[in-house]
């Protein structure tokens, strides 16, 4: 029952990981796109 939880838990922080790291590219691609505008 223990290693089922420690399981679920691994999942979500797995999951939870994946979105913080897809929001940080989507974020670093916008500033990325800003500063190239601002050059132009």
């Amino acid at each position: 029952m223990k290693i089922v939880v420690q399981r679920i838990i691994l999942i979500c922080l797995q999951i939870l990981l994946f979105e913080i790291e897809v929001n940080d590219v989507r974020w670093n691609c916008e500033l990325s796109r800003v500063r190239y505008q601002n050059k132009l």
